[in-house]
């Protein structure tokens, strides 16, 4: 194990280990770095905990641009092997068992997700361990990533891996000290007994300087007013999961009957191509529906969204996606997918407008609707800004913090 050179002054001086699948890079010099987006979650523990340990993998080599570096940071690493599938996650299960043996001997407090049904679950490995070290362990769900999406088709082997999932996982969550999930639906299929354990703390990434003041919303609701346009936002992850191809399906829609849509596509991944391609065939040629560059996550992010009148979440999982508390930090409602997670931070007709998981015609109906209700709009993104200001990024781990001191006691 490794440490950075420097102290911290947290609230709890238990050592305490999380373990997560996110890589981080090693260079030459012996330098961790980490993703911009997990770098600001990553040292968000170190403001309450004093004796931090990170289990991770490590991948040596130079960092992608833009990565962070984590020097100076007061954190153990523990490099664990990647999980790069069903195959080599058997092979690298005992490398995996062996380093999360010896670094939860050393820790009180042991921090994991849930994961996949595979025997070498680096988070059932961590859960089993800790159970037989009888430590105290947290577990936070954010994402189920083994569930099936609505209407997914799957082979039989993929539906038993999905099933054995949730049963694993919820006997992981039921024998956890303490357990907090990102909407209430994970806590009541996850965790069936022992739910005084269980908390539900929404999943929030916005600063407090991220949120508009509501002098600084209206000026900027006064000027999509004063430009007549209702410009709609996807920012995401360009993946089925998203609901991208529900979106491409809805502007054929809104095409057919000669709607004038003014949107922009910002994201990367698997269905880039795709998107590219129906655009350039299915849509008219006009530059009013566009794939635009990702912005950097931060100041210029927001700056960028606060332009636009509504997002579009037309998610088809139940995570709780970042970009709608992202938008209700700069008064814009999200017109989202009533998905458990979504519809658990998205109040229909107050704080954005929801339509049914799938449904390409009522994401086009959301859109029809809004186009010719800007001051609707503008009405839920002012409340929006209310819910913004209880679920800041810091506020979330000042409740995590709270469990943590009473649980720890």
């Amino acid at each position: 194990m490794q440490m950075a050179k420097s102290t911290t002054s947290g609230a709890i001086g238990k050592p305490y280990l999380l373990v997560i699948g996110i890589p981080i890079y090693v260079d030459d010099h012996g330098v961790h770095w980490a993703d911009p987006l997990w770098h600001k979650d990553l040292v968000r523990h170190l403001d309450y905990l004093n004796d931090f340990f990170l289990a991770c993998p490590h991948i040596a080599g130079t960092p992608p641009a833009g990565w962070i570096s984590l020097e100076g940071y007061p954190i153990h690493y523990v490099p664990i092997p990647r999980q790069l599938g069903r195959f080599r996650s058997v092979l690298t299960g005992p490398a995996t068992f062996v380093a999360l043996w010896r670094a939860i001997q050393h820790v009180d407090v042991v921090h994991t997700g849930v994961g996949g049904w595979y025997p070498w679950s680096t988070s059932n490995i961590a859960a089993a361990i800790s159970i037989l070290l009888k430590r105290f362990r947290i577990t936070i769900v954010e994402s189920s990533t083994w569930r099936l999406l609505p209407g997914e088709p799957a082979w039989v082997g993929k539906r038993i891996d999905s099933s054995l999932s949730e049963w694993a996982n919820r006997i992981s969550v039921g024998a956890a000290d303490l357990s907090i999930f990102t909407h209430a639906e994970y806590k009541r299929s996850l965790l069936r007994k022992n739910s005084t354990r269980g908390h539900v703390i929404h999943a929030s990434w916005i600063n407090e300087n991220d949120i508009l003041s509501d002098t600084q919303a209206r000026e900027c609701w006064s000027r999509k007013r004063e430009s007549g346009l209702v410009r709609f936002l996807f920012a995401g992850r360009l993946s089925p999961s998203k609901g991208v191809r529900q979106l491409l399906q809805a502007l054929k829609l809104l095409q057919d009957v000669g709607s004038r849509i003014f949107l922009d596509i910002m994201g990367s991944g698997e269905l880039e191509d795709e998107c590219r391609a129906f655009l350039a065939t299915s849509v008219d040629s006009s530059p009013n529906v566009r794939m635009v560059a990702p912005v950097q996550y931060g100041p210029e992010f927001f700056d960028c969204l606060r332009s636009y009148s509504a997002v579009l979440v037309p998610s088809l999982g139940d995570e709780q996606p970042r970009i709608v508390y992202d938008a209700l930090a700069v008064a814009v409602p999200p017109l989202a997918s009533s998905t458990v997670g979504i519809a658990d931070c998205v109040e229909d007709g107050v704080t954005g407008r929801l339509f049914r998981p799938g449904s390409a015609d009522e994401l086009a109906n959301a859109m029809k609707w809004a186009i010719s209700s800007s001051a609707s709009l503008e009405t839920m993104g002012m409340r929006g800004l209310d819910r913004a200001r209880s679920m800041t990024h810091s506020a979330m781990h000042q409740q995590r913090l709270a469990l943590l001191l009473k649980a720890l006691v």
